[in-house]
């Protein structure tokens, strides 16, 4: 009953990342079939946490101190294109096609990362 939940839970929440990210996206006609995808698409994601996550985080244990666990965000949407290829393999509609860029209003090129540090704010820009 626990890994039912989970599961729902887990085609919830990438229904809603479908919905709000750009960069995600499903392309299936009807509901039946978007949910279907989604509960699939969720089991893989589950398989794929449950076997590199803890690879991961016992390889990547220093980096997640010295980042105070921001890094898990990156292995989180790295472990999500992992899952994008494992679906598209599969002959899943479901595809991640990069980290998403935001358009700064003021100016023309794209803030990937912003950092505050020390009182000063600090950005990786790309043209």
């Amino acid at each position: 009953m626990r890994i039912l939940i989970r599961v729902l839970v887990s085609a919830a929440a990438l229904a809603v990342a479908t919905a709000v990210v750009p960069g995600i996206s499903l392309t299936v006609g009807s509901t039946a079939a978007r949910v279907g995808t989604l509960i699939v698409v969720a089991l893989i994601f589950g398989v794929v946490n449950a076997v590199l996550k803890p690879i991961v985080k016992a390889i990547g244990c220093l980096l997640y101190i010295l980042t105070l666990g921001l890094i898990g965000l990156v292995v989180n949407g790295l472990l999500l294109w992992l899952t994008s290829w494992v679906a598209s393999e599969a002959g899943l509609p479901f595809h991640v096609s990069g980290f998403a860029r935001v358009k700064h209003p003021q100016k023309d090129k794209c803030d990937e990362i912003s950092v505050h540090s020390h009182g000063r704010l600090s950005s990786i820009r790309s043209g």
